[in-house]
């Protein structure tokens, strides 16, 4: 900073400082507001579950998956126990499931290929027979 010589300069020095002071202050003003809105729990939850823009998978997709993996383990188990109470059918169910499960969340994309495919499969069906009608 260089050498003020007269009140004038000092005073005028003073005023742009001032100036400058309150336009940083607003923009920090502005920079928190945005930084806490962005952190809300709502806009956490909902930008979790958008998918990226790199088509990567988002946190939703997690979900179903996991959720399904589950839930094939769990019927898997169910089928094979049943209402027996043996103690080595149990065995054998929970290690079905666990299989079950993790051969689903695994193949995750295998299933999701052959889900495709058979949805096309039955839709292309039902056109078919709407249009024979």
């Amino acid at each position: 900073m260089k050498t003020l010589h007269s009140i004038e300069e000092l005073e005028q020095t003073i005023a742009l400082l001032e100036i400058e002071h309150q336009a940083k202050g607003m923009a920090l003003k502005k920079q928190f507001t945005a930084a806490y809105k962005s952190l809300s729990p709502i806009d956490l939850i909902k930008e979790a579950f958008k998918k990226g823009e790199d088509d990567t998978p988002s946190m939703l997709e997690h979900a179903i998956v996991n959720g399904l993996s589950l839930a094939s383990g769990y019927v898997t188990r169910r089928i094979v126990v049943g209402s027996s109470a043996g103690f080595m059918r149990r065995v054998l169910g929970s290690l079905l499931q666990f299989g079950a499960t993790t051969a689903v969340s695994k193949n995750a994309d295998v299933i999701h290929s052959i889900g495709q495919f058979l949805m096309k499969m039955y839709v292309s069906k039902e056109e078919k027979s709407k249009s024979v009608k």
